[in-house]
């Protein structure tokens, strides 16, 4: 039975319909009042991380549309920009990023900075600093310079040292320290790797923030560091980056060979020359760091002591202090594609972020200026960093600025930065360089090293696996090689000196009669060689061994800069299997260490040739050794007779040479020991052999070689000789017939 309908509801609910209109008519009559300006994000708050680059994307670019943000005051006061200050309690960190000092995946452990988020160490974690088993080894630190000086200053790689602000339309720019305030830190830690720092104005209202993010790759050397700049201030800006770049490498414990840092650059080519833009080249710019430094002193107060800047940096006396653009980088129209710093086996270098699978823009858009930085100290440990600057970029209101770049820090071997697609695409091979520099640069030929070096890595690899047996038969292929050019430099040399030696009393006597008419003499003795027959090529017999000498430079700093021989042990480990404590040749990359006092010794007048003995090195002595039978047996004999006088000379030479190289090779690699007496001893026995050669077949014989010259009939020096002497001859003829012309006409 259906219910009765409930006529009281069909009355209340239109009521209450109507009732609910009313009020939503009145509510939208009232004024709307304005909402709170929402609060600046706390200093605590974990803001999101930054934005990687797209692939393909340069590290810096067109200024990108950030997240919308509470515009700053309309007006805002440049002057009055700072960077907001976090207090700190003492002893406060960073947490450290990548691995942990023990085996790991990742090859790099960062420990960050609170000044200028920068590094404050960078260690290698698979590579050991020495052969100890717990000792990775440190690429990266921050130098500091004693607590004396007043405000303590240093240099922390990779830091953000200040940020430059000016408005478009001009107008003086302001300088904002990013990197160190005594009231606390600048940056402060969202995540581990990641900071952040705000700039504000004089309401403290946000006006810019600064996003830092380290990242690394697995199973890389190479570090991303992806920097954003927020502009929040409501109005378009002109900004201009200061940060450091990579700072002195560690130097080498060991003093032989002397400092080798250095300063180096990657650039492209102007378009004309590689239209692509793709191929990296580092063949210039090879500056030792001493050259790097300069001769500026830091200038003082008053009272003599340094003046430092804002950011805590000495200033400088220097002339020029921009390392690129240079002159010559000027000229050439290059662009800058990585800037680094090396030392003997490792290299720190920044450069562009970019995809490697696809042609890209290599240019390091972010840096216009690299400058040197120098931190004060005694001759010898300044510390040197490079400075870069960006160019001025134009970042509208509610836009980032991309500052991205990737640092490689590594070892200096082309298969370790092959195996990483970025390093190899950024050209990172052109930090591995075999070349001492300095005046015998230029006689390194770098593709011999390359070749040496790869014959040392096939030998090594594929033969003997192990790289003092490797180094013996490099130089037994080498020798071998150039066999042929010492066989005949060599004859030639015997040949000329035994027939000079028969010469000289012929010749003494022209010199005698003829001691007031040079020119006579000299032809006179021209003519005493033809019918003696001794060919003037004899005396470039020693020329082909000069020829020689590139390739052993080459090779001697292949051996050197390896990085493959550092803490190689020699001859299979044989001595360190007799007992594990002994260090006798257990590192090819350093002296042999037959004996270890434990301490250095400084002895007088030769430590600036020898450096400090920390022990009893056994190869030196035993190169010492063959080099007296080298010299004994390869002195080739003196073309003419010596006096008493010039025989004692000679032998006073012999013994200074002899004594005096393995002093300067004491405290040598000893790799380079091995070469040097595995060279030496394989030339006594090939001079042994050529001279056991010329004395089989007569060779030295003046009679059987002047039957044997006639036979053949006149060489190669003889018919330029009999050429140059009958064009004489006809230019007598001529002058002659001219004067008996002219006497017949002035009849």
């Amino acid at each position: 039975m259906p219910q009765a309908p409930h006529r009281w509801l069909r009355a209340v609910i239109p009521a209450v319909v109507l009732l609910g209109a009313v009020g939503v008519f009145i509510a939208m009559l009232r004024p709307t009042p304005a909402p709170k300006a929402a609060p600046p994000p706390p200093v605590a708050a974990s803001p999101a991380p930054p934005t990687p680059p797209a692939p393909g994307a340069a590290e810096a670019g067109p200024p990108e549309p950030a997240a919308t943000q509470p515009p700053a005051p309309a007006a805002l006061d440049l002057g009055a920009l700072r960077a907001r200050v976090t207090p700190v309690e003492p002893g406060f960190a960073f947490r450290a990023v990548g691995a942990d000092l023990g085996p790991s995946p990742d090859p790099i452990r960062l420990d960050l900075s609170l000044t200028g988020g920068g590094i404050k160490s960078l260690t290698l974690t698979r590579i050991k600093e020495t052969i100890e088993a717990n000792s990775p080894q440190l690429v990266l630190q921050r130098e500091q310079t004693s607590a004396a000086t007043s405000p303590p200053t240093q240099l922390t790689p990779m830091a953000a040292l200040a940020l430059e602000i000016a408005s478009p339309g001009g107008g003086p720019p302001t300088f904002v320290n990013l990197a160190v305030d005594p009231g606390g830190t600048i940056w402060r830690e969202v995540s581990p790797g990641v900071l952040g720092a705000e700039i504000v104005d004089g309401s403290d209202r946000v006006a810019l923030t600064v996003e830092r993010s380290w990242k690394i790759a697995p199973d890389s050397y190479d570090v991303r560091l992806e920097q954003r700049i927020v502009n929040q201030s409501g109005g378009p800006l002109r900004l201009r980056w200061y940060q450091l770049g990579p700072v002195d490498l560690p130097a080498e414990a060991e003093s032989y060979g002397g400092d080798k840092r250095r300063v180096r650059f990657g650039y492209l080519l102007r378009p004309a020359l590689d239209p692509g833009r793709q191929t990296v080249v580092s063949t210039d710019f090879l500056t030792a760091r001493d050259s790097a430094l300069g001769e500026g002193a830091a200038m003082g107060d008053a009272h003599g002591r340094p003046v430092f800047n804002d950011l805590g940096e000495p200033v400088l006396a220097y002339a020029d202090r921009t390392l690129w653009p240079n002159p010559r980088s000027i000229d050439k129209q290059f662009d800058l594609c990585w800037a680094g710093l090396t030392n003997r086996y490792f290299g720190v270098a920044v450069h562009p972020l970019f995809d490697p699978s696809a042609p890209a823009d290599k240019v390091l858009r972010g840096v216009a200026q690299a400058e040197r930085i120098v931190l004060p100290g005694a001759k010898g440990r300044e510390s040197l960093g490079l400075r870069l600057v960006s160019p001025a970029f134009d970042v509208p209101a509610g836009s980032a600025l991309d500052l991205s770049m990737g640092v490689f820090a590594g070892p200096l071997s082309t298969a370790v930065i092959a195996r990483d697609p970025l390093p190899a695409a950024s050209g990172l091979s052109g930090l591995v360089v075999y070349n001492f520099g300095g005046p015998c640069g230029f006689c390194t030929f770098e593709w011999m090293t390359w070749l040496l070096l790869g014959f040392l890595r096939l030998l090594h690899d594929n033969v003997v696996f192990d790289w003092s047996i490797a180094i013996i038969l490099l130089v037994v292929g080498v020798r071998t090689a150039l066999h042929p050019v010492t066989k005949w430099s060599q004859i030639r040399m015997q040949r000329f000196g035994k027939q000079m030696q028969g010469l000289a009393p012929k010749q003494k006597k022209i010199q005698e009669k003829y001691a007031g008419d040079r020119k006579k003499m000299q032809e006179e003795t021209a003519k005493l060689w033809r019918e003696e027959g001794v060919n003037p090529a004899g005396m470039l017999g020693c020329i082909p061994m000069f020829l020689q000498m590139p390739i052993w430079i080459a090779l001697y700093a292949t051996l050197f800069f390896a990085v493959e021989l550092r803490h190689a042990p020699g001859f299979y480990g044989l001595f360190q299997a007799v007992s594990p404590a002994w260090s006798f040749l257990a590192d090819l990359s350093t002296a042999d260490h037959f004996v270890e006092f434990g301490r250095s010794i400084r002895v007088p007048l030769l430590s600036g040739l020898m450096g400090p003995i920390q022990g009893l090195n056994l190869l030196p002595l035993i190169l010492a050794v063959v080099y007296f039978m080298h010299t004994k047996y390869m002195t080739p004999p003196s073309a003419t007779p010596l006096t008493p006088e010039q025989q004692t000379q000679q032998k006073m030479i012999k013994w200074m040479t002899v004594v005096l190289f393995p002093l300067f090779m004491y405290n040598a690699p000893s790799g380079l020991s091995v070469y040097f007496i595995a060279n030496s001893t394989i030339a006594i026995f090939e001079n042994k052999w050529i001279r056991r050669h010329v004395e089989k077949h007569g060779l030295l014989d003046i009679e059987k070689m002047k039957a044997a010259r006639a036979a053949r009939g006149p060489g190669f020096f003889t018919r330029l000789q009999q050429a140059a002497d009958a064009r004489a001859k006809l230019v007598e003829q001529k002058r002659a017939k001219e004067a008996r012309g002219k006497g017949h006409r002035n009849r």
